[in-house]
């Protein structure tokens, strides 16, 4: 999902259900290996996140990376990328 500034109310409306069902189902531990490159308008976080699916008990693990667009000291696009075959083969 991609969200430009004035779009964003109606994606994050959207995507709030699948989200708050996600972060019910599984115990995340606090991100590691945080890593920030800045270069003009934007910064990109490299991380790791690691948890565990409550309904199975299996542990999960990946790495993401985020990008963020500021103009003005505000954050005008954000952008997330995962492979999200981790988290699903933890949910069996």
């Amino acid at each position: 999902m991609v969200c430009e500034r004035g779009d964003v109310a109606t994606p994050v409306v959207e995507a709030a259900p699948g989200f708050r069902q996600l972060t019910s189902a599984v115990r995340p531990q606090p991100f590691q290996n945080l890593t920030f490159t800045a270069a003009a308008d934007r910064v990109v976080v490299e991380g790791r996140n690691r948890g565990t699916v409550l309904a199975t008990g299996q542990p999960y693990e990946h790495e993401w990376v985020m990008v963020f667009t500021i103009r003005s000291g505000q954050v005008v696009r954000f952008r997330h990328y995962y492979d999200p075959a981790d988290i699903a083969h933890a949910f069996g």
